[in-house]
């Protein structure tokens, strides 16, 4: 899916930018997106990859931050999976890439409230944080509760 999301953050001299979101992208839609963009094709498919990658890449016209963003099964679980995601930083454009949706990237990106990209950027990390807290709690709490049903 290839979604694009008008002014949705602030360049340094307040011009409004775009985001595009592409999520489990076909084909299409990457060779679309890598064409526009001027990313190369086999980059944004080794992106989308569930194998270690660079977690940062400058490249000439485009910079990219590979993420590891926790998922949980279901709320306070100690099962979750871990999705990469993409931020490409390139000209007029902040784009994400993924296999899975993020749930939290439509909050953090609210057209109605821009922020400057680099605090978008900063916004992501530190929601990805929050998670990997909550997640490193909640299978302590579940530890606990094994440690005690061994004893």
């Amino acid at each position: 899916m290839l979604k694009r999301v008008a002014g949705a953050f602030l360049t340094g001299n307040g011009r409004r930018r775009d985001w595009l979101q592409l999520l489990a992208p076909s084909k299409e839609e990457l060779e679309q997106a890598a064409n526009g963009l001027g990313v190369p094709e086999p980059f944004l498919l080794r992106r989308l990859e569930d194998k270690p990658a660079r977690p940062f890449v400058r490249e000439k016209g485009f910079l990219a931050l590979q993420l590891t963003v926790p998922h949980h099964h279901a709320p306070h679980s100690s099962t979750f999976d871990l999705l990469p995601l993409t931020i490409l930083l390139v000209p007029g454009y902040l784009v994400t890439l993924s296999q899975e949706p993020v749930r939290f990237l439509e909050d953090v990106l609210n057209p109605g409230a821009p922020r400057k990209r680099w605090e978008l950027v900063l916004q992501i990390i530190h929601e990805i944080a929050r998670r990997y807290v909550r997640m490193s709690r909640d299978v302590g709490q579940e530890l606990g509760q094994i440690e005690k049903e061994l004893r």
